[in-house]
Formats: structure tokens, sequence, C-alpha cells
């Protein structure tokens, strides 16, 4: 498994990835399961509340932010779906907009992750 762009992030992210790839192999490519019955959820967050905190440290959240804002427009054009707005619950997410994907994909590819 490829190490995470934030060294602190590292040993929960290799335990989601682990709990991740055997539950898509062994669960939801067999049907046994669905998307939502994702039972790495619990170390997603953990892993993810640990990224949120290094992009923080390294001001890429404001990038991401800028990114986010910038694109709603567009994203929700070419996508076909709503703007995203704050506070979202979880019975309306908030979609990932194709430029903050853009700048996730530099970052995943720049620690080595393809």
């Amino acid at each position: 498994m490829s190490q995470s762009l934030a060294k602190q992030c590292n040993e929960v992210k290799e335990r989601y990835d682990t709990c991740f790839l055997k539950w898509y192999s062994e669960k939801y490519l067999r049907g046994a399961a669905n998307a939502d019955s994702n039972e790495c959820s619990a170390l997603f967050k953990e892993y993810s509340a640990c990224l949120h905190g290094a992009l923080k440290d390294r001001g890429i959240d404001k990038l991401l932010e800028d990114a986010r804002e910038d694109n709603k427009e567009n994203d929700a054009t070419f996508m076909g779906r709503k703007k995203c707005k704050r506070g979202y619950s979880h019975s309306q997410p908030c979609l990932l907009t194709f430029q903050t994907h853009r700048i996730i994909t530099r970052i995943w590819i720049g620690t080595g992750r393809r």
C-alpha cells in the first residue's frame, strides 16, 4: 500500500486501505454488500480527519475550498447536478467538483500512488 500525504496518517491509512480492499473484493464485488454498507466507514472518517488536519497545516485546505467555489457553477452544469450548498446533510451529499478531483489526483500521484 502507498503512504499517505501526511506521515502522521500512514498507520490509519494502511488500516483503512486493508479494510476497504477486503470489503470491496470479498463482499462488494460478490454482491454481498452495497456501497451504503461499507463497514470501513469509521476508519475512513478517522483517516479523513487526520488528512484534513494535515492539509490545513499545509494550507492546502484553502486551495481546495477555493477550487470548489470557483468551479461550483461549471460542475453543476456539466455533471447535471445541483450546486453544493454549505451545511449539506448526509441525505444530500455534496458533489466532489472536477477541479477538486484534479487537485486531489495531483496530490495522490505526488505521494507515489497510481
